[in-house]
């Protein structure tokens, strides 16, 4: 990217690390912020030049990264969506070994300088990643996270196996988009060619997506993932189009699109790929589900991510029924709410398979529940995806030895899931161990409540006499600015938290949260998680617990805190102090401190208390304790 180059203030905001609602915010409150160069009213651009050394100048941007170059590079080239898609095209296919000729000689050097520590294919994925952020933010199929895909990858391809003799194994999946299911394949399969099996790939992935510029990328990136592999990745509408009508692959995996319109309900009413009946008009994920069997070998497994609505809504309940009869459907697993888009929804996995006539038909069903699982990120966790493939490996080995793990997993006879609402929702077949608790363990828990209850008016601090409000502060005031400047406090950055320090978080319904770190806290040793300000004070001249208690207030709130954004921010340097002799400080400290102390008491006994009646209700529904007469 050139000197005079111009950027868009949704790429400021990634360039600083913030939303883009602050890229706003910082022109409306900053004189010296750049003014446009071009664009629109809507939309103007500015020299990056120029917004570079604003933003150093204000502390606001650190040392650019060279996978920042590098992406500056290739999204500069042409201004568009388009423009990119074409631009990392072509570092691609150089990645791969093609030619140069339509690539800048300096973005070649960056990602060769970087693809020496990375490797190709992880160079032209992390940039990927990056177009998809910044101009497919509307794609809610075919980029699922690393982890899910893993998991979706292991659930079919350990059924699908490695057929004896020379012949690859194919993957199919017909909403790819960027390719990551596809991806996870191919990472799975890597290393299991055999040269002496002849000379055809071991491993063949096919995908098709309606997004042309996707399609083309995928191509590149799956390519470069699996040079050894053959990929073919059309550019289409799978259930309209149907590329790949000929070939039979030996699992598909895919995230269908959603609540689809247009997907051919009119024009595809005796399509021989509705073998388990004709799916109604608002139901295309199970035309998918038929699509996706359809293209596969008999006694091939396809594993798909859909909504929860489909195990359960009424129009779809003839399809699902015939699943059933014909051994189609083999497990329906529920996910934690936020695996995957959309994330409000506890989405499905459906695993299913090729009918083999050479083999009896099925008579269970496997249902895996996670949807309560506690999660550490926006995926599926490590142990989550363990349980349930290690559920799946074993009712797949044998149904009918399959033991069930009340609260997790439950193999279900086909002949049970067959009523009126075929309702396949995981949560309704797999049963729930007793959570009611027996009597005194309830008795001990209330005991504790009444415990704590009782003492929390002791927390609260004696208050002194009452003074006019309009008398105004009782004290002259100073910022945290000030009094970093005269040395009596320090904004820590990056360096390890010690006891006496306070920590104050800077976003959202955290902030007014401060709190002094005790020597025995877990926090002491760590470094400060981003969002989070780090203070320092000198004792000789500051009470730490001084400093938390002014934060905790409203009115360090209202003065500090800005909502021009989407999320509440502190400019924790703004907040006001009263100017007090360190006497009068440790009054303030002691009755802040237990006035914390009151709050973490009042949470614990709300916490414990909400338990006790969850526990009790819990206890009386199931019958583990009778009410008194």
């Amino acid at each position: 990217m050139t000197d005079d180059a111009e950027v868009t203030a949704a790429q400021i905001a990634r360039l600083a690390g913030v939303g883009r609602a602050a890229v706003s915010n910082w022109r409306k409150r900053h004189a010296g912020f750049p003014a446009p160069v071009g664009g629109s009213e809507t939309s103007p651009t500015f020299s990056l030049a120029a917004v570079e050394q604003w933003l150093r100048a204000e502390g606001k941007l650190g040392e650019t990264p060279a996978e920042e170059l590098l992406w500056r590079a290739v999204d500069g080239t042409g201004g568009s969506g388009d423009a990119t898609a074409a631009a990392l095209g072509a570092l691609g296919d150089f990645l791969g070994g093609g030619t140069s000729a339509m690539v800048d000689p300096e973005v070649a050097r960056q990602a060769i300088r970087l693809a020496e520590d990375g490797g190709r294919s992880a160079v032209f994925e992390g940039l990927l990643g990056r177009y998809l952020d910044m101009y497919a933010r509307d794609l809610a199929t075919g980029s699922v996270t690393v982890s899910l895909a893993k998991l979706m990858a292991a659930l079919a391809l350990p059924s699908a196996g490695r057929r004896p003799g020379p012949d690859p194994v194919t993957v199919y999946d017909p909403s790819c988009g960027s390719g990551s299911l596809l991806a996870a394949a191919a990472r799975l399969l890597d290393g299991d060619s055999d040269p002496a099996a002849g000379d055809g790939s071991a491993v063949i992935l096919l995908g098709e997506t309606s997004d042309a510029a996707l399609a083309s990328l995928a191509r590149t990136g799956l390519a470069l993932l699996s040079p050894e592999a053959e990929v073919d990745i059309r550019a289409g509408e799978a259930l309209l189009s149907d590329a790949f009508r000929d070939r039979a692959a030996d699992a598909v995996l895919s995230q269908p699109p959603t609540n689809q319109r247009g997907w051919g309900v009119d024009t595809l009413a005796y399509d021989p790929r509705w073998e388990y009946g004709m799916p109604p008009r608002g139901e295309p994920e199970l035309a998918w589900v038929q699509h996706a069997l359809a293209r596969l070998r008999p006694g091939g497994t396809a594993v798909l991510l859909l909504p929860p609505s489909v195990a359960a809504r009424r129009p779809g309940r003839r399809v699902r029924a015939e699943l059933l009869r014909h051994g189609a459907l083999r497990a329906v697993v529920g996910l934690p709410p936020g695996s995957a888009a959309p994330h409000g929804l506890p989405m499905h996995l459906w695993i299913l398979r090729r009918p083999d006539l050479s083999s009896p038909a099925p008579s269970r069903v496997l249902f895996v529940d996670e949807s309560d699982a506690q999660r550490s990120g926006p995926t599926p966790s490590t142990r989550t995806s363990e349980r349930i493939r290690d559920a799946w490996l074993s009712f797949d080995a044998d149904p009918d030895a399959f033991t069930a793990m009340p609260g997790l997993s439950a193999a279900s006879p086909i002949i049970d899931l067959l009523d009126d609402a075929v309702d396949l929702s995981p949560a309704r077949h797999v049963p729930h161990p007793d959570t009611g608790l027996g009597r005194a363990h309830l008795v001990h828990s209330r005991a504790t409540v009444d415990s704590e209850l009782a003492r929390l008016g002791a927390l609260l601090p004696d208050l002194g006499p009452e003074r006019e409000p309009s008398a105004g502060p009782p004290w002259p005031m100073t910022t945290l600015a000030d009094l970093a400047r005269s040395g009596a406090l320090a904004f820590v950055a990056e360096a390890v938290i010690e006891a006496g320090d306070v920590v104050v978080p800077l976003f959202g319904g955290a902030i007014g949260q401060a709190d002094v770190v005790g020597a025995g806290d877990a926090m002491v040793g760590t470094v400060a998680a981003r969002g989070v300000a780090v203070l320092r004070t000198d004792p000789t001249q500051l009470e730490a617990w001084f400093v938390a208690g002014f934060l905790r207030s409203d009115t360090a709130a209202r003065q500090a805190v800005s909502h021009a954004s989407t999320v509440s921010r502190m400019d924790v340097r703004k907040a006001p102090l009263p100017r007090l002799p360190l006497e009068s400080q440790r009054a303030y400290a002691a009755a802040f401190r237990r006035v914390a102390e009151f709050t973490d008491a009042l949470r614990l006994a709300t916490g414990l208390g909400e338990r006790l009646a969850q526990g009790v209700t819990d206890a009386l529904a199931e019958g583990t304790v009778l009410p008194q007469a």
